[in-house]
């Protein structure tokens, strides 16, 4: 379901092991798997993303007093990576190609060898039309300033969005 930069010269991502079992299944948050994105922003890529076109069920982010997009993300040390370039960030497109980026607050979060949740308020994402949401893209890098970075692994679980007390899932 989610679509990377394999082959690509530009997108230096790889969703899934390249072995089965795809999904991760020791690294996970909550349920059976979780979701391992490769990056490698060394060169030529300086920057790895990986997309999700969403069914026209999820689009409505508004539905049910949803506030939030929350994530599970967990980082590792074991490979090279560069806090200075490479930045955790979503992207939020709606219908209209409205889009917004936002980056994780702390570079060095994806340092981290343990799960962290973060959840990013509506307001951030401007004026994209939430009712409409066509994409949501997760990338690691610089989107706006594209540099050479490093060449890591980040494991993504429990997508969803929340308001006060409730979470629906976008992906699991």
């Amino acid at each position: 379901m989610w679509t990377d930069g394999y082959g690509s010269a530009d997108n230096g991502s790889v969703v899934g092991h390249l072995e089965s079992p795809f999904a991760e299944r020791v690294i996970v948050n909550s349920g059976n798997q979780s979701m391992p994105l490769f990056y490698d922003n060394r060169g030529p890529s300086s920057y790895s993303e990986a997309y999700r076109d969403l069914e026209a069920e999820q689009s409505d982010w508004l539905a049910y007093d949803a506030e939030a997009l929350t994530l599970h993300f967990h980082g590792s040390t074991a490979k090279d990576h560069n806090i200075e370039t490479d930045r955790l960030y979503v992207v939020v497109e709606d219908d209209r190609n409205g889009s917004a980026v936002v980056y994780h607050p702390r570079p060095e979060a994806l340092l981290s060898d343990g799960w962290q949740e973060w959840t990013i308020g509506f307001d951030e994402f401007g004026d994209v039309d939430l009712r409409h949401v066509k994409r949501l893209t997760l990338g690691v890098g610089d989107r706006s300033n594209p540099q050479p970075g490093g060449d890591s692994v980040v494991y993504i679980d429990d997508i969803g969005l929340t308001s006060g007390a409730t979470q629906s899932n976008v992906e699991e």
